[in-house]
């Protein structure tokens, strides 16, 4: 009896091992993909995105592994099953999710109708939404919730309030925006809809925003899931910007006039590119549990404060609050 247990013992550590090293170099590859440019970082807002509709599923995994026990073919069979969810979340990521690339595009050719990604029947359409001002307002709140697609930023000194341009599908992805003016501050929200689905969760989906009133004060909070944003402003009067990134990308790009007084970044994984003119000062606070944040060519430690160009007049706060991914500063 002694043997079989030792027997036994010996093959659940085994398997263990076997599907631990699985799981660690299925991991690795897709941050060879991400950081070599193969597949975007938004893959992992996907995986996320999955992970929230799907979450009940764990209890029952869990549930079942306790009314089953420790036997040797249980622990072999629910390591399997936990490999397994991990290996199809991150193809549906890959495949549902991620930025076009070659790779990501035959991908998608080849294996896209096993989760009925082909949205082809379905004709994309262009709404145009301009809010203006029905009431006077000194500054302005805009918030935006991107789950999935393409988002550029831009101002316009021509326009009052927001603009926005979209392309979508039929009740996918079609954005719902809010405006409301309270106590001399316009606010607008920005929110994508989505049809109600397991897997279908993402198309070629672009939108377009420009913001007016340039001289008017800008508040902005942007919680990007996964895809990609850019933001470009010549004119726009920016107070503070908020950026919170899940995966994806995002570019922002401040000219002199439109220089923030604070920048707020909470990075979990993705790329942040920030330009910036050549002779702004920065206060630059880094809390990072791993990846990159490099400030004008110079590497930023994790949990390390610094000054540059401290002799500058125009200052811009940064507070970085990173896990992983990649920050520039230029």
């Amino acid at each position: 009896m002694d043997v079989d247990k030792n027997k036994r013992f010996s093959f659940e550590n085994t398997s263990g091992r076997v599907f631990s090293a699985l799981f660690l170099i299925s991991l690795g590859i897709v941050f060879l993909l991400n950081t070599s440019g193969v597949v975007s970082w938004s893959v992992w807002g996907g995986f996320a995105l999955l992970f929230v509709k799907i979450w009940p599923v764990f209890l029952i995994l869990v549930g079942l592994q306790i009314i089953l026990g420790k036997s040797f073919l249980s622990h072999l069979f629910f390591s399997f099953v936990w490999f397994l969810i991990f290996a199809a979340g991150i193809f549906i990521g890959i495949v549902n999710y991620s930025q076009e690339t070659p790779f990501t595009k035959e991908l998608r050719s080849q294996f896209g109708w096993l989760i009925n990604l082909d949205l082809s029947s379905q004709e994309g359409k262009t709404n145009s939404t301009f809010i203006t001002k029905e009431t006077e307002y000194n500054s302005q709140e805009v918030t935006i919730n991107l789950k999935s697609g393409e988002l550029a930023i831009t101002d316009d000194e021509d326009i009052a309030g927001v603009q926005i341009e979209s392309t979508f599908y039929n009740n996918y992805g079609e954005p719902k925006i809010t405006e409301v003016v309270n106590n001399n501050i316009q606010k607008v929200d920005f929110e994508q809809y989505f049809q109600q689905g397991l897997l279908k969760l993402s198309a070629n989906l672009n939108y377009n925003m420009e913001i007016g009133d340039t001289e008017k004060l800008l508040n902005m909070e942007l919680n990007l899931t996964a895809g990609s944003a850019t933001l470009e402003f010549e004119e726009k009067a920016v107070e503070n910007l908020s950026l919170n990134m899940v995966a994806g990308s995002a570019d922002l790009e401040f000219s002199n006039k439109s220089l923030p007084l604070l920048l707020d970044i909470s990075l979990t994984a993705g790329s942040v590119k920030i330009e910036l003119p050549d002779d702004t000062g920065l206060i630059v606070s880094n809390s990072s549990i791993a990846g990159s944040t490099t400030i004008f060519g110079e590497v930023l430690k994790a949990n390390e404060t610094k000054t540059f160009n401290k002799d500058s007049v125009k200052k811009v706060i940064i507070n970085i609050n990173q896990t992983a991914g990649s920050l520039t500063v230029n």
